[in-house]
């Protein structure tokens, strides 16, 4: 059982499909990069969140809640389930793919001084429904007197 504190600290959000994570690939002198798709859009939610979030680097332990609403594809669209959220799952781009995105952006913006402060995620990736915009929701949650107790 774990006794803590915890205080929704702030509710952030990035626009758009997220794009995981990829390999990093190299060159044949050695150079190691990532593909331009990732580059490009970890510049774009690094810019959001810094413009969403003002202050310091949030220090301590933390629990980080994602909801990741991805554009569902052509194929996905049916008739009965337009006006749900259905899950997303085998699909490219793993779920630990998303989250590393997620957490690097975090880091880079300015928002949390480090990925290391985070002891529980909560993740969950849907497609949309009819109307709904892609976009991320991240919740972060600020714990303090967290004790482990058996």
């Amino acid at each position: 059982m774990i006794s803590k504190d915890i205080k929704l600290h702030q509710t952030l959000y990035i626009k758009g499909d997220l794009v995981p994570c990829s390999r990093p690939r190299v060159t044949r002198t050695g150079r190691v990069f990532y593909p331009a798709k990732y580059s490009n859009f970890k510049r774009y939610a690094c810019i959001q969140l810094h413009s969403q979030y003002k202050g310091e680097p949030i220090e301590g332990a933390l629990e980080v809640e994602v909801l990741v609403l991805s554009t569902r594809p052509k194929s996905k669209i049916k008739k009965k389930t337009e006006d749900v959220r259905i899950p997303r799952f085998k699909a490219r781009g793993d779920l630990d793919n998303q989250l590393k995105t997620v957490l690097d952006a975090l880091q880079e913006s300015g928002v949390i001084k480090n990925d290391s402060q985070i002891y529980k995620i909560d993740i969950s990736s849907w497609y949309c429904k009819k109307g709904e915009i892609p976009q991320t929701e991240i919740k972060i949650l600020e714990s303090s007197n967290v004790i482990w107790r058996i």
